[in-house]
């Protein structure tokens, strides 16, 4: 028989407490991350090229601060300290979407995502995005009722 309970159950009790009080307070900070970044016409995103085009996006998929426009795309990496931009013409958004693949959400930023398909003048971008973001992108990328 255990002779102290409290000695057996107080780490348990701490870790479920912690990752309670994280995951309410980390979720809500996400959230107001998210906003305040669409607020300053900023997103994050999961980027990849899937015809491997120019030496600037890579085939498999990497995470992005885009900052859409009508027309154009700039990317840059988040915690690169060049802070080195990516910007492309887009030419066309196409009206699908599609789930991610099960092996893809592993390497994507975010698990309730859409992945959007842009034309550009190189070939094609795929970009995964927050479910909540997807018409907003679609939006600021080829205007509205596109």
């Amino acid at each position: 028989m255990v002779a102290d309970w409290g000695e057996l159950l107080a780490p348990l009790l701490t870790g479920a407490i912690g990752a309670g009080i994280g995951g309410l307070f980390g979720r809500r900070l996400r959230h107001r991350r998210v906003q305040r970044r669409m607020r300053a016409g900023r997103a994050e995103l999961s980027a990849r090229s899937p015809d491997g085009w120019g030496p600037s996006l890579s085939r498999s998929w990497r995470t992005y601060v885009a900052t859409p426009r009508m027309g154009a795309l700039v990317l840059h990496r988040r915690f690169r300290r060049d802070r080195a931009e990516h910007a492309m013409t887009v030419l066309a958004v196409d009206p699908g979407t599609r789930r991610p693949r099960a092996r893809e959400l592993w390497s994507m930023q975010a698990v309730k995502s859409r992945v959007l398909t842009v034309r550009t003048p190189e070939g094609r971008l795929e970009l995964a995005v927050p479910d909540h973001q997807e018409d907003w992108l679609r939006e600021r990328l080829a205007g509205p009722g596109n």
